[in-house]
Parts: structure tokens; sequence; C-alpha cells
């Protein structure tokens, strides 16, 4: 498993054994299987039983040989003669392939490869295919964009620049350091957990029962949102409709983010994307505020009752936020507290303002 992609019928018979076993023991009556094997293989804290997923075991286990390639020394036999039949003495980035991983293919792209950010300025730039070294020149970037940049757009060409003021680009070799470790060091459970975690997500997302899933399965009432007249969708209800804008809005002003979320997918890639540096506690954060406009959204719809102010779920979302809080530790515990009194002294001053609003000016 360590050294081979295993083909998908060597996993099937396995999980038939398993879960064999599992469910009936030693006996041979047949018993029915009271929820899927793939649920059963979740970590305990993903709400499963914490047995193995061998699919995503055998991925995880094979992404060390990445590390070993690049930790590669000369005394290593094995990583040498990887590295003379593949890579044919150029390093692993460099790699092109029609097959193969993301590892094993491309250079370093200037604006696709996963070491920045500023969307607005990757759609507007002419060619996003580039590598680092296309638009480096001694000591100095030159990036051509389609049209000349905006006020919005030159304040993001600031902060891009003043990132890239401290980089150096010289002739050693490149470092390898994983974000999905605080020390930097790979190792295969964190792997494993970041592949399951990224697939439950994906998936309990979609059993979401929105107005557009429902459809699906014939439901009678309406797909549209009865606020902004578009479907209820996942990425709608949690983020674009305008209950959801005003609160993450709100989070981001008490937060100092430079942006909201506007999609699921976005908010993966960019808010809490594999390299970001509090990832635990703004996962964490951000699981509160969809959960509140979760529910504000079950009781608009199931029971009728609409928030009679927005900042009803603000309040709502620090209340989950001061009662869940205790079920972290160490240094994501201290964040958090420090982003609690954030959050609690910016809502004091806003809703202090929103006092002297009318009513009727609350959505605007």
């Amino acid at each position: 498993m360590g050294i081979y992609l295993l083909q998908e019928g060597i996993h099937k018979q396995m999980d038939s054994v398993r879960s064999q076993f599992f469910w009936r023991g030693d006996y041979d009556k047949f018993k029915y299987h009271m929820m899927k094997w793939e649920n059963v293989c979740l970590p305990k804290d993903f709400g499963g039983l914490g047995v193995i997923n061998t699919r995503v075991f055998n991925e995880s286990i094979l992404m060390k040989w990445v590390r070993r390639i690049y930790n590669c020394s000369e005394n290593d036999p094995c990583c040498r003669l990887l590295r003379l039949k593949y890579l044919k003495r150029k390093p692993l980035m460099n790699y092109k392939s029609s097959k193969g991983s993301q590892f094993w293919r491309g250079n370093i792209r200037f604006w696709e490869d996963v070491w920045i950010a500023f969307p607005r300025l990757y759609e507007l730039s002419n060619d996003k295919s580039k590598v680092v070294r296309d638009v480096y020149d001694g000591g100095s970037w030159h990036i051509n964009f389609r049209r000349t940049l905006g006020a919005h757009d030159l304040g993001a060409w600031e902060k891009l620049m003043n990132l890239l003021e401290g980089v150096q680009l010289n002739e050693e070799p490149d470092k390898v350091r994983r974000a999905l470790e605080k020390s930097g060091v790979f190792s295969t459970k964190s792997m494993y957990r970041w592949f399951l975690h990224r697939g439950v997500i994906n998936k309990r997302l979609q059993k979401l029962q929105t107005g557009v899933e429902l459809k699906k399965r014939k439901w009678n009432g309406s797909e549209k949102c009865n606020l902004c007249e578009r479907a209820k969708t996942v990425d709608h209800i949690l983020f674009s409709c305008v209950i959801a804008k005003f609160v993450w809005t709100c989070f981001k002003e008490a937060l100092g983010s430079d942006r909201v979320p506007i999609s699921w997918q976005d908010f993966l890639d960019n808010w809490i994307p594999l390299e970001c540096k509090d990832y635990s506690p703004k996962l964490f954060i951000s699981t509160i505020v969809c959960w509140a406009l979760w529910t504000t959204r079950n009781k608009r719809v199931v029971d009728g009752k609409f928030p009679r102010y927005p900042t009803e779920l603000l309040i709502k979302s620090n209340m989950f936020l001061q009662r869940w809080k205790t079920l972290l530790r160490g240094n994501d515990l201290v964040k958090i507290e420090e982003w609690v009194a954030q959050v609690k002294g910016w809502l004091g001053t806003f809703l202090e303002k929103m006092r002297r609003r009318p009513p009727e000016d609350y959505f605007m």
C-alpha cells in the first residue's frame, strides 16, 4: 500500500470483508448494514467510528514519496533511482507529464499555483500561465494586464507589490514546508485527515435540504428565496443572500479581513486555504456563522419567523461563539478569545450606530 496505488477492485474486496465482519461478526446469518461503510470509516470527531478508509490511506502513504524525493540525499539509492528514471535530473516541480498528480506536472506558475491570492488581478492578467521566472527580472516584477487598473484594483496591486518586495530568487534548492503541520514536517496522519475533511464537507453540503435539492425530490414548494427571488442553493443561503452578505461583511469588519467569501468553493480556496496561518480558529468561527445563518433560514422557512432586525444574527453568532469556544485548546483558544473581544467591541459600537437609524434602513 505504501508503494503502489491499489486498484478500486482491491479496495472493494477489503471493504466487503471488513464490513461483513463488523456487522455480523463470525455468524453466517445475514444482517442489515445500518449505515454506509464510508461513514463508518470517518474519524470519530467527524461522526464516524475511526475505521481506516483504505483508499484515502493508500493515497496518504504514497504522498510520503514526494517528501522523500524533495529531501533526497545522495546516500538514498531508492530516491536516486526515482530521480534518474522520472525526473531526468530536473527539480520535481519542473517535471512535465500528461499523466500523474499535480506534484508531477508543470512549473510553479505565478498566478495559478497556490502561493499568493488576489483573484481580481488574476482575472485581469494577460497571461495566466506565466511562471515566476517569466515575470521576475533583476529585482523587479513585470506583469501585464488587459486594461488599466481602477482605484480598487490599484489598491490590490499595491498590496501584491508589498508582499513581493522582500522576495528574492536565488540558485539554492527550494525547501518544502507542510502547511498542515505547525512544525512544517509531513505526516501521513495530517494528510489522511485533510483528504477526509475536504470530502466530508463537500458531501454533507450536497445533502442539505435546500430548495433546489428538495425540488429534485419532487417537493411541491418554491425553490426561490423569499428575500432575493433567487434559487435557494447552499451558496445562496450561506454566502450570497442579503442576510448572509450582511453577516459576513460585519465579521469581516470586526476581524479586519480583506474580503468576504462569495461561495463555498471561494470559502475553501481563499478564506481558509491550505496555507492559512490561523486555519483552525478561522474554520471554527466560520462554522459558527454558517450555523447561525442555517438555523435562521430554518426558522424563516419552517416556522415563518423572520428576524426583526438583521443584528439578531450577529447576536446569535456571538452567543454560539461564547458557548462553543470552550471546545478549543492552546493557541487556538487564545486566538478565538482575541477575536471574541474584537467582535464584542465592534458589535457594541455597531449596535449603538444602528439604534440611531430607522428600522426600514437596516437591510439597505
